[in-house]
């Protein structure tokens, strides 16, 4: 449930960052925060699979979780980039 939660934070993380960049859409390009996401998006998961191996679970396991966890927000992030590469 909590890989399910994590995910969800990601989305909504990212559905901020649009909004935003929508409001600042003439000031900055919009790949440039969906870039910025996914680079805070896998430092924050990195973390979260440091912390998981810590609590003494393998590395085998934290990666898969990892790889879901910022797998499916960056697709999206990376879906939003290739939508918007018109406006770069």
């Amino acid at each position: 449930m909590r890989t399910f939660y994590t995910i969800l934070i990601g989305i909504m993380l990212l559905l901020a960052i649009l909004f935003i960049s929508r409001i600042l859409r003439g000031r900055f390009s919009p790949t440039l925060f969906f870039i910025l996401f996914i680079l805070m998006w896998f430092a924050a998961m990195s973390w979260n699979m440091y912390m998981g191996i810590q609590a003494g679970y393998a590395f085998k396991e934290e990666f898969l979780i990892f790889l879901l966890n910022f797998g499916i927000p960056s697709l999206l992030a990376t879906y939003f980039i290739y939508k918007n590469k018109s406006s770069i």
